[in-house]
């Protein structure tokens, strides 16, 4: 089994935002398997025929060695509601393939489509993607993730998004939120109000 992988968005054949894809493959690879070469994903992403068209996620699974490259034409997960849950022991720093801690905390969602998980009583990440808040002028995401993912870090370094940490009681000091990820772009986000947060 793989220990890591990638989710990167594939548009009408050309795989996205490689460079921030590229880079938390590096810190992987710096972090494991500092005396191996990381992965080049640029050389190594080859899309088939039959993926050639629409939006289709691109699953780069990888250890020091091998990799393995899986894809699937994409299909967005509807999100309206979110469950606060606790865990403060939970560490996904990295984008491990085994993501059964996170499973079980999803399946504390009750009523709600997703849960968004506190740590030591700071705002983190949902199930499947960072989280951005707006104040009414700006929109900030939480400064301790779970998992800094490619496109917070991308929206971070255009400008686009800040962060700050965000404790369980500052949300309501904002109006709403946004769920992003390789797949899901800021900008293609309904806001969903933060009412929608169940404590």
């Amino acid at each position: 089994m793989y220990q890591f992988f990638e989710s990167i968005k594939v548009k009408d054949g050309l795989p996205l935002n490689l460079e921030w894809h590229q880079q938390r493959v590096d810190r992987t690879f710096r972090h494991f398997y500092a005396d191996a070469a990381s992965h080049e994903l640029t050389e190594l992403l080859s899309v088939p025929a039959a993926f050639q068209s629409g939006i289709v996620k691109a699953r780069f699974l990888y250890d020091a060695m091998t990799f393995e490259l899986a894809f699937s034409h994409y299909s967005r997960r509807e999100i309206h509601s979110l469950r606060v849950v606790s865990a403060e022991n939970i560490n996904y720093s990295f984008k491990y393939t085994d993501r059964d801690a996170i499973n079980a905390l999803y399946q504390k969602r009750e009523d709600c489509d997703d849960i968004l998980i506190v740590k030591k009583g700071l705002v983190t990440d949902t199930s499947y993607a960072n989280i951005v808040f707006c104040n009414g002028s700006k929109w900030i995401t939480p400064a301790s993730p779970l998992l800094a993912g490619t496109c917070r870090q991308r929206l971070i370094d255009k400008g686009v998004i800040s962060e700050a940490h965000i404790a369980l009681h500052d949300i309501h000091s904002f109006r709403e939120f946004r769920l992003i990820n390789a797949m899901l772009a800021f900008e293609e986000q309904k806001a969903i109000q933060v009412s929608n947060i169940r404590f």
